[in-house]
């Protein structure tokens, strides 16, 4: 790996070049926050948030002079998302741990074979779902007396150390996902003062909204609408707009392709995931506080 002094410009653009041709040969299916942390890792640099921050400003930059190249006419329209330095960092982190990972478990796995010689063993444990702390108790319950506790305690050891590194992975996503709602809040609030500046009241922007969401995001709770509308609401007020008695009785149906219901849409769809994960944190907090009371409990047996 190399050193963060030692990072050149010239392996900044190569990223770049490498996110942005990954980019088009996808058609744009792929986003361009993926294509840069698929650069950044098969870069196989030492990356400081500074660094890939200016990964992402150039891949930007350069995608826009290439798309602009190939456009001609009324086409010359270019609408792409930047990626995201928090995301690419986050994703980064995880494949770093990942890759750190694997060899310390070798390691263990190979200490560990040696005092299980006459004791069938389970593959290497990784992260799993919401009962694998549950199932591995009943797990131990059921060894034979004669099972080793001390090798009991390195798996509690070992799954406690993957439900670590499961928070650190949710606490990013929960950084990106607050970064996304602040950027997608400011657009819904441009998108909702055109409108207003073109003659809409407010309260035909926030039913076009809320409606919005009901026939695009109809998995997504009416709660999560509720707060949005309510956002953009103090919003707007926040920035001028007069709130007026308006029935919606007799509205037109939105235009789901409008930038307004769209932006709308994708507040909605980032407070629901944020919201999920936020979730998924505190059941790993939970998860963590009984794996060391199992540890505990073991320690005092032995």
């Amino acid at each position: 790996m190399s050193s963060y002094s030692s990072i050149t410009d010239t392996q900044i653009q190569s990223m770049a070049r490498h996110a942005v041709q990954e980019f088009l040969d996808s058609c744009q299916t792929s986003s361009l926050t993926t294509c840069v942390v698929k650069s950044a890792s098969a870069s196989g640099l030492s990356l400081t948030g500074e660094h890939i921050q200016r990964v992402c400003e150039e891949t930007y930059k350069m995608t826009f002079e290439r798309m602009f190249e190939k456009a001609a006419g009324k086409d010359r329209y270019i609408s792409y998302d930047p990626p995201d330095p928090s995301v690419v960092t986050s994703n980064l982190r995880v494949e770093t741990v990942k890759a750190a990972n694997a060899a310390t478990r070798l390691q263990k796995e190979t200490v560990m074979r040696a005092h299980q010689s006459k004791v069938a063993t389970a593959p290497p444990r990784r992260f799993r779902p919401e009962n694998a702390f549950d199932r591995f108790m009943q797990e131990q319950s059921e060894k034979t007396a004669n099972a080793p506790a001390p090798l009991a305690t390195a798996e509690l050891y070992e799954l406690r150390q993957e439900v670590y590194e499961a928070q650190q992975h949710l606490k990013d996503q929960l950084a990106a996902l607050s970064h996304r709602e602040t950027m997608a809040m400011h657009e819904l609030s441009k998108e909702a003062m055109g409108a207003y500046n073109q003659g809409s009241h407010l309260g035909e922007i926030l039913y076009a909204c809320v409606r919005a969401g009901e026939l695009q995001a109809a998995e997504v709770p009416e709660s999560y609408m509720q707060k949005a509308s309510s956002m953009l609401a103090k919003e707007l007020v926040r920035r001028g707009c007069h709130v007026q008695a308006v029935k919606t009785a007799g509205m037109s149906e939105p235009n789901l392709r409008h930038p307004l219901a769209m932006a709308f849409v994708k507040v909605v769809g980032i407070l629901h995931e944020r919201e999920k994960t936020a979730s998924a944190f505190q059941y790993m907090t939970d998860r963590r506080t009984s794996i060391d009371g199992g540890i505990y409990e073991l320690l005092s047996q032995g």
